[in-house]
């Protein structure tokens, strides 16, 4: 099944990447929850691209993602930035642009978080870049895609 959008597990978070760095939303549940990114933005230079890849780890330093409704506890997803890891794979390519917002799409979330994961962004040139996440915590059932005619 695809997991449907659901308000109250809907968490937001952002982060700010400059030059050399690299930054991300890490999954750090000390259970089996996934963090399902609906949607992501970012606004950087004119000549500016972002290059995405997950990542098993995150890199450094942590701040905290807040949920989209006010009085709900904060989740797993957190924001993370730091050095570009030695085994950085980019599997996305964004392109040029001074701003640029991808919508969530119900059907096809951008990444699955497993514990212990991160999506991460590294700027493709030495502008600082802004970034925000737009995810939801599920459970592993929820994300398994179990009516599938392949599973």
């Amino acid at each position: 099944m695809i997991p449907r959008i659901v308000p109250r597990r809907l968490y937001r978070g952002a982060v700010i990447v400059s030059s050399g760095s690299c930054g991300g939303l890490y999954n750090g549940s000390s259970g089996a929850e996934l963090l399902v990114v609906w949607a992501r933005g970012y606004y950087a230079g004119t000549n500016s691209h972002n290059l995405w890849a997950n990542y098993q780890g995150n890199v450094g330093t942590l701040a905290a993602c807040y949920p989209i409704r006010g009085t709900e506890a904060s989740g797993p997803g957190q924001t993370t930035t730091g050095t570009v890891p030695s085994t950085f794979n980019t599997d996305w390519i964004e392109g040029i642009g001074p701003a640029m917002v991808q919508p969530a799409v119900p059907l096809i979330p951008f990444s699955i978080l497993d514990p212990g994961w991160s999506l991460l962004v590294q700027p493709g040139n030495a502008e600082t870049t802004y970034i925000s996440f737009l995810f939801q915590v599920c459970h592993p059932e929820e994300v398994l895609w179990v009516d599938s005619p392949d599973a």
